[in-house]
C-alpha cells in the first residue's frame, strides 16, 4: 500500500473587514475582540432593553464562539459573520458587562448592558383570592423581570388617586421577583400601576414605563 499524504490548509471567511484566518475546527485563531464603545459600530446595540429583546455585539474573532453571558447570565446567540453576534436577553438577564467565548479565549465588554424591569404581575400574598385588588398593608409578590439592583418602587394611582406613594421597603428575591407591603397611608382607587427603577447607562436610572419601556404595565386596584 502506497503512502497517502494528507494536506491541510488554511479556512478563510470573509467579513465585514476583510478575509480572517480560521483553523480547521472552524473558529477564529485569533481570540475575540469586542469592540471598544468609542468604535464606529460600538460595542453593542441597544445600551438597555428588557427581556427578549435582541442584543447586536460587535467586534472580531467571534466565529466558533461557544457562549455568550450577559451579566453573568448565559444568553441564547448567533453568530452572523467573525465581527457581529446576534444574542437574545434571557428571561432571568441581570445588568453587567457582555462576555464572548471561543475556544481561542474571552473578551468582555468595555461597558456594561442594562435590563430594562418589566412587571408581568402583582399578587396579594395575605389575601390570594383578591386577584388584582390589594388592601393596603397586604403582602404582595411582584412578578416580572430586570428587578437585580432595583433603587425604588412607586405606586402610581389613577386619576382618582393621582398621586404617587413611593414604597421604601421591599426585598428583591431574584430577577423575576419582589415582595412587598402596600403602603398603608395610600388612597383607595381602581388603575394603579407600578413602577421599579434600577441603574442604567452612564450613571442614570431607567424604568418600566415609557419612554424607558413600551410594555403596559398590569393594572391594579387600592381598596
Amino acid at each position: 500500500m502506497g503512502l497517502v499524504y494528507r494536506i491541510v490548509l488554511p479556512c478563510l471567511i470573509g467579513g465585514a473587514l476583510g478575509l480572517t484566518m480560521l483553523n480547521c475546527s472552524g473558529h477564529s485563531s485569533a481570540p475575540p475582540a469586542i469592540a471598544s464603545s468609542t468604535s464606529s459600530s460600538g460595542s453593542f446595540t441597544p445600551a438597555q432593553a428588557p427581556i427578549n429583546s435582541s442584543l447586536f455585539i460587535f467586534g472580531s474573532g467571534f466565529t466558533g464562539a461557544t457562549s455568550v453571558t450577559i451579566g453573568g447570565v448565559s444568553a441564547p446567540f448567533a453568530v452572523f459573520n467573525d465581527t457581529e453576534i446576534q444574542s437574545t436577553v434571557p428571561a432571568n438577564a441581570q445588568s453587567g458587562l457582555i462576555v464572548v467565548t471561543t475556544p481561542a479565549g474571552t473578551s468582555t465588554s468595555p461597558t456594561a448592558f442594562y435590563v430594562t424591569p418589566t412587571i408581568t404581575g402583582i399578587a396579594d400574598i395575605t389575601y390570594p383570592a383578591l386577584g388584582s385588588t390589594l388592601n393596603r398593608g397586604d403582602s404582595v409578590t411582584i412578578a416580572g423581570s430586570g428587578f437585580i439592583g432595583a433603587t425604588a418602587l412607586v405606586f402610581y394611582g389613577p386619576a382618582s388617586a393621582p398621586l404617587s406613594t413611593p414604597q421604601p421597603t421591599y426585598t428583591v428575591v431574584n430577577a423575576n421577583q419582589i415582595t412587598t407591603t402596600v403602603p398603608t397611608g395610600i388612597q383607595v382607587g381602581a388603575g394603579y400601576v407600578l413602577t421599579i427603577t434600577v441603574p442604567g447607562p452612564s450613571g442614570g436610572t431607567i424604568n418600566n414605563l415609557p419612554p424607558d419601556n413600551g410594555l403596559p404595565n398590569p393594572p391594579f386596584t387600592i381598596q
